[in-house]
């Protein structure tokens, strides 16, 4: 257990000055949004069992509002109020 706490701490500084090809930087970049996306996906389908379109569109908005660069308070509040009118409609 001692040696797995600090090992992700570490790994950095060992490969800091390791140059690395462009491809495999652009795809560790990409890895903390796959990581993300993987975590949050299932929820948008599991947030009502009886109506699936109510994550769809509450995640839709959020999009639209993240696309336009808006900050993440407002792209929260967009997503919620969505999900909200979509309940008042349906």
């Amino acid at each position: 257990m001692s040696l797995i706490t600090p090992t992700p701490r570490v790994i950095p500084m060992i490969f800091h000055r390791l140059k690395l090809s462009e491809l495999v930087e652009t795809w560790i970049k990409g890895v903390p949004y796959a990581a993300l996306s993987a975590l949050t996906i299932p929820g948008v389908f599991k947030l009502d069992p009886n109506n699936i379109y109510v994550g769809v569109v509450g995640f839709a908005f959020a999009v639209g509002a993240s696309i336009l660069k808006l900050s993440l308070y407002a792209t929260v509040f967009i997503a919620i109020l969505a999900i909200y009118g979509f309940y008042l409609l349906f």
